[in-house]
């Protein structure tokens, strides 16, 4: 099963170092700027599969779905944000699980080997915002804690910058693999 590693590659390029802050805003601003980022999410996909256009099924899906998750997380404003960047996520992973079943081997243009370490290192930078989403929470209880400010403050940029370094390392590998 090649989908899995594919999408869920894609959702953590997309959702993370690819949702600069100014597209978070526009997201959060109406549903061109969350068309956007869905639009981001399909074309990541897309970049990371052979024959993509044999797969636009599957990536309309994804991004209708992907629509879907987000419009609500958006719509429904909680007081703490940790439970919705959860239910966030674990809502896309689910979703990468059905689409796999539904299409279970997508072929990449990466060696799976590539696939799978470009997922470790995306991994770091959603930590990191989960991390930042954490403290964010917390510093409303303890607004005076000096660990809750320093994270509050530094683990998003930290996450942005470790995301953008993850991009571009994945795009030098992708560049040194095809060529």
């Amino acid at each position: 099963m090649t989908t899995f590693p594919i999408l869920l590659l894609a959702h953590l390029i997309a959702d993370f170092p690819l949702q600069t802050n100014r597209i978070y805003i526009l997201k959060t601003q109406g549903n061109k700027g969350l068309l956007l980022h869905v639009l981001i999410h399909m074309l990541t996909a897309a970049v990371l599969v052979q024959r993509p256009w044999q797969y636009i099924p599957l990536f309309v899906v994804l991004g209708a779905i992907h629509f879907v998750v987000d419009w609500l997380k958006l719509n429904k404003p909680a007081v703490k944000q940790t439970p919705g960047f959860l239910l966030d996520q674990l809502a896309h992973v689910l979703t990468i699980l059905l689409l796999t079943i539904w299409q279970p081997h997508l072929a990449s243009i990466l060696p799976l080997w590539v696939i799978s370490l470009g997922i470790v290192w995306a991994l770091i930078p959603a930590l990191l915002t989960l991390l930042w989403v954490l403290a964010t929470d917390l510093q409303i209880a303890s607004p005076d804690n000096p660990t809750l400010t320093w994270a509050n403050h530094w683990l998003l940029p930290i996450s942005q910058k470790v995301g953008s370094l993850c991009v571009v390392s994945l795009v030098v590998i992708w560049v040194l693999v095809i060529v």
